[in-house]
């Protein structure tokens, strides 16, 4: 009786994937790839990051007025700093 239930478990499980494999390769044919979204747009990281150069405003003050989290504005800054000290070793 343990085996038929089994068999059957594995047979659901088995349709469950390929239904699930299909779908994204439906989407990445589309072009999605299942990314999550970046928490600050490009264009409010640009400006958050012109009056944090500008070293005139707390970053504090620049998340709260631009509405993003300190630690999100962090993230990013750490990823752009890398990015940029990464494409002079590029070349």
């Amino acid at each position: 009786m343990l085996s038929c239930y089994a068999a059957q478990y594995t047979t659901i499980w088995n349709i469950h994937r390929e239904r699930t494999m299909a779908g994204l390769a439906s989407a990445r044919q589309r072009g999605h790839y299942g990314e999550r979204p970046k928490a600050i747009a490009p264009d409010t990281f640009a400006m958050a990051l012109q009056l944090y150069e500008a070293r005139t405003t707390s970053v504090q003050r620049i998340c709260t007025r631009l509405g993003m989290a300190r630690r999100s504005f962090y993230r990013d800054l750490a990823a752009h700093q890398g990015d940029y000290e990464h494409e002079g070793r590029r070349s």
